[in-house]
């Protein structure tokens, strides 16, 4: 009996043990699981930390691509030469800095269109996180805008010009007032204006409907247009062509230009000039434009038959870009053909493009690829206010050339403004 009693008693000892020794493994591995939890709960506060520090210096970048578009608006001519350089240095914003550096691309010295890559770096003092920002700036153009009217009231019929609901827009718009609309016109591209609102006939929709496929923003900085053509003038006579008095220019599909000069017809190859041709006079022009032109006249300019390219604009290859500005108007003769298509970029300085006699005569569409720019938005046709409908003159079919935004028509004028065609990471 004794010996049984003896292995009973080892026998309970050695099960207390066993739950002595699981609890103690149980502990340890809540230790474990705790300590593992804590570890990954550091980690994953860390790598927010840096990742937020990350974010937060992008933003610090981005400012300093900001103020270094501002520093550059701001000298009055595009910097010269090809040598990298620094504007700002380490400039102190939220819990960073930045510094940026102007790299003007090696072409300058040799385009009329100038470009500079901007390198931002925005960085965090507290933990060193940096990010380097790289943009491209071009100096923008007037043929930047599908669409751009210094003010949309035009003193010379003595009323508001309308974007009426068969209007079809296709491209950027701007005006430095406030926007006129009639019904439901459509504009395919950003619309900005000077103005902290839009003009509608009716009061708005739903009589008044307008479709912004691209948005438009409101009460924006003015943009100056120039005064005159006079630095074309200078930039014709230094490799391009100048003509005196009143004349008739043909564009010709071989790429060649003819002119009249005092009664005498004359003839140029566009590849052997600059691509600048002045008139001092009137310009009548029609055509098929093969080569890149810049025409202007000191007077007004009469757009008597279609201007096309040689090759149709939609297709990659096509280099054709024509420029027409004119010192006073762009005018469309009541000759003109029923459906009238201009591939260019229209500019009239004072005051507009227009319908010759534009109350009197019903015509079909007029169709302009490239951009209009003027002084006045000029009228092109009239509606009915009671219905909408059109009363006289062309309907509208304007389409903006995309190719502008890189590559406009020579020594197009420019806006004082630097345009972003391009932004990524180093």
């Amino acid at each position: 009996m004794g010996i049984k009693m003896k292995g009973a008693g080892r026998k309970a000892i050695s099960k207390k043990g066993n739950v002595m020794i699981i609890g103690i493994l149980f502990v340890v591995i809540v230790i474990i699981s705790l300590i593992g939890l804590l570890t990954l709960v550091s980690n994953e506060m860390d790598m927010t930390r840096k990742m937020n520090d990350s974010a937060r210096a992008l933003y610090i970048a981005e400012g300093g691509v900001n103020r270094a578009k501002v520093w550059l608006t701001s000298q009055a001519y595009p910097p010269i030469g090809i040598e990298p350089f620094e504007i700002f240095t380490d400039e102190n914003l939220g819990t960073g800095n930045y510094s940026v550096v102007i790299d003007p691309e090696d072409g300058n010295p040799g385009r009329w269109i100038k470009q500079y890559g901007l390198l931002s770096t925005g960085k965090i003092l507290a933990t060193e996180v940096s990010r380097l920002v790289k943009v491209i700036l071009q100096t923008e153009t007037f043929a930047s805008f599908a669409y751009f009217t210094d003010n949309e009231y035009n003193p010379n019929v003595g009323a508001k010009i309308w974007f009426v609901g068969w209007d079809v827009l296709d491209g950027p718009t701007h005006s430095n007032s406030q926007i006129n609309i009639y019904g439901s016109p459509t504009f395919k591209g950003l619309v900005s204006s000077t103005a902290d609102s839009f003009y509608y006939y009716h009061g708005g929709p739903p009589e008044d409907n307008p479709d912004f496929q691209q948005g438009y923003t409101l009460g924006i900085e003015n943009i100056e247009m120039p005064t005159s053509t006079e630095n074309l003038k200078e930039t014709a006579q230094s490799g391009g062509v100048v003509v005196s008095g009143d004349s008739t220019v043909v564009l010709n599909s071989n790429g060649t230009v003819s002119y009249s000069e005092e009664g005498q017809w004359y003839e140029f190859n566009l590849e052997e000039t600059n691509g600048v041709m002045y008139v001092n006079g009137s310009a009548f022009v029609q055509g098929t434009l093969k080569g890149a032109l810049t025409l202007i006249s000191s007077d007004d300019m009469y757009v008597t038959d279609d201007v096309r390219y040689s090759t149709d604009p939609g297709d990659p290859s096509c280099d054709d870009r024509l420029g027409l500005i004119s010192d006073k108007n762009v005018v469309i003769p009541y000759t003109a053909p029923n459906d009238l298509e201009i591939d260019a970029a229209i500019m009239a300085l004072d005051s507009s493009l227009y319908f010759q006699y534009y109350p009197y005569y019903m015509k079909g569409t007029l169709t302009v690829y490239g951009g209009i720019i003027q002084e006045y938005r000029g009228p092109v046709g009239t509606f009915y206010a009671s219905s909408g409908t059109k009363a006289s003159g062309y309907n509208k079919d304007y389409s903006y050339d995309y190719r502008f935004l890189d590559t406009p028509p020579p020594y197009f004028p420019g806006t004082e403004r630097y345009s972003q065609i391009s932004w990524w990471e180093e």
